[in-house]
């Protein structure tokens, strides 16, 4: 309920957020709302993304939707959202209400499993996803990444958290082994 609180008073702002910054400032000092990127590193992110215009991007693990709300606000070119949160979505009405022109796909479980990659096959269609943000179970980023590799558009993006830990660390070494075009950013200087 606190959470949906935060956003309501947010949203009701939105209207002074100028679309297509790499970050808003006021979502890092919620107390609430923050993402646990770093602001820097969503920086970047967005800067990486813009360059491909998405139009279908993936959130896997997006916490209180602090780093979902720049997919949709800071990359004009985005039309339809999958996000993927285990402990649930309960912002999803308003995200739906704030972002009509964006279609949404809510997934409250496994990333991984069967059943949520049926509802993310059907939900795509001939649509692909151009960026992909996997930030989920950090002891399962190659198998996020190889079971969600076929509905990847082929010039699209896919972003690693938290590479410096040692597990997510394990998993992306698995991705990069398999020759796969890699860029590290890494910047631990600023904290969440």
């Amino acid at each position: 309920a606190e959470l949906n609180e935060y956003f309501e008073a947010f949203f009701a702002a939105d209207s002074k957020r100028e679309p297509g910054q790499d970050t808003y400032d006021d979502i890092f000092t919620s107390p609430i709302l923050f993402p646990l990127q770093r602001q820097r590193e969503l920086a970047w992110m967005m800067q990486k993304a813009r360059h491909i215009a998405p139009r279908v991007v993936y959130e896997i693990g997006a916490d209180k939707a602090g780093g979902l709300y720049h997919w949709c606000k800071s990359l004009p070119t985005v039309e339809r959202v999958i996000c993927c949160e285990i402990r649930g979505t309960p912002y999803r009405d308003l995200f739906e209400a704030n972002f009509p022109s964006i279609d949404f796909l809510w997934l409250p479980e496994s990333s991984y499993l069967p059943p949520a990659l049926a509802k993310v096959a059907a939900w795509l269609g001939n649509d692909t996803i151009d960026c992909l943000f996997i930030d989920g179970d950090k002891s399962y980023f190659d198998r996020d990444f190889f079971v969600h590799y076929s509905m990847m558009n082929p010039d699209g993006i896919v972003f690693m958290h938290d590479i410096q830990d040692e597990s997510t660390r394990a998993g992306y070494d698995k991705v990069i082994a398999r020759g796969f075009a890699h860029e590290e950013y890494i910047n631990i200087t600023e904290s969440h």
